[in-house]
């Protein structure tokens, strides 16, 4: 959500992107790893229908030709086994190298606590 806001929303300076989905095919991909099956909890479903009726704001399906370059300064934490992603080489080769930074997700929550803080403090 805030790498597609970044995209309209100027006051949007950084945006810190934790295994984003950024395709629906890589979100049911990931829900697939992390359950071993394709996992639509029943609640999150009904909800992301209704509101799709209701409001017009259900994410609508994403594909790997549909992602844009990230709009600000952004760093982009992945798993170590996904740097060759489809969509994560294609967020990169869109972005400009100044804007995106890709890195791995550190598995010590210190070492994370010290790269998101280094990220949002620096100018």
């Amino acid at each position: 959500a805030a790498l597609l806001n970044a995209l309209e929303d100027a006051r949007i300076e950084k945006v810190l992107a934790v295994n984003p989905y950024l395709t629906t095919e890589r979100m049911l991909s990931i829900l697939k790893d992390r359950h071993e099956t394709y996992w639509f909890p029943l609640y999150y479903t009904m909800m992301w229908w209704w509101y799709g009726i209701r409001s017009g704001y259900a994410a609508p399906y994403r594909e790997i030709e549909t992602i844009e370059a990230v709009a600000c300064q952004t760093l982009l934490l992945t798993g170590s086994n996904e740097a060759d992603d489809p969509a994560i080489v294609a967020l990169k080769e869109l972005s400009a190298t100044e804007l995106l930074t890709v890195k791995t997700l550190p598995d010590d929550k210190t070492a994370l606590a010290y790269l998101v803080q280094a990220f949002v403090t620096e100018d």
